[in-house]
């Protein structure tokens, strides 16, 4: 039981050392490969050194968006139970940030693309699930059967409230249909008047708190009477 938190520390002493050699060397590497006696110069050198290492900084980044378990410590994971499989995953990691330090600048252009497109991808997910949640409510608020006793109890209030005669057709638009919501459109047409007027009066109604309204799915007012 005490040898595990000594392993997983060396473990990850063990990546990071990986990392900072394999970033240097790679970056040492990409600077030969471009080598020109007549162009090059400190600055270019450096500037191979700080791109290697950081290239080989972002591989497990790279790692986790592949969903690869080569950073895995032992015994995490029946590949790493075996020692020398596990060893093994420290050469594959070390030529994996050699390439990445060698190809530097290509291999971050590519890793910032993946990461941009998971973001969007994530937001994209995030959006559609909550459409679909918005459509089962909408469902599932369509589908109940209006409670004929608290309907009649909710007419009865607004006559009792004075109310004129279009917004009585209104209120009894939206009770009379088998559906708990209506729409501008639906309850202009029944009661037989413009939508602007309809909506001016509904918004009288929702004022003094007699009909409730949100937004469906394609962001266009429905109402309802207020319980």
């Amino acid at each position: 039981m005490r040898f595990q938190p000594c392993l997983m520390d060396c473990h990850t002493l063990t990546l990071i050392y990986i990392i900072i050699f394999s970033g240097l060397f790679g970056g040492i590497a990409n600077f030969f490969m471009s080598y020109d006696k007549d162009t090059v110069g400190w600055f270019v050198f450096f500037k191979s050194l700080v791109l290697g290492l950081s290239a080989a900084i972002i591989v497990p980044l790279f790692l986790t968006t592949i969903h690869s378990n080569l950073l895995d410590p032992p015994g995490k994971g029946s590949s790493n139970n075996d020692a020398t499989v596990y060893y093994s995953n420290y050469f594959v990691f070390t030529g994996f940030c050699i390439l990445a330090a060698i190809l530097s600048k290509r291999f971050i252009e590519d890793v910032y693309n993946r990461v941009v497109k998971a973001e969007k991808d994530a937001k994209e997910a995030k959006k559609d699930a909550k459409a679909a949640l918005d459509v089962a409510n909408d469902l599932e608020t369509s589908a109940t059967e209006p409670d004929i006793d608290k309907l009649t109890s909710e007419v009865k209030a607004v006559v009792d409230k004075n109310l004129s005669e279009k917004e009585k057709k209104i209120i009894k638009a939206i009770n009379d249909s088998r559906y708990t919501y209506r729409t501008l459109t639906g309850i202009a047409k029944e009661v037989g008047l413009p939508e602007g007027e309809v909506l001016s009066l509904l918004e009288i109604l929702e004022v003094n708190k007699i009909v409730l309204s949100k937004h469906n799915k394609k962001r266009n007012k429905i109402w309802r009477v207020l319980e």
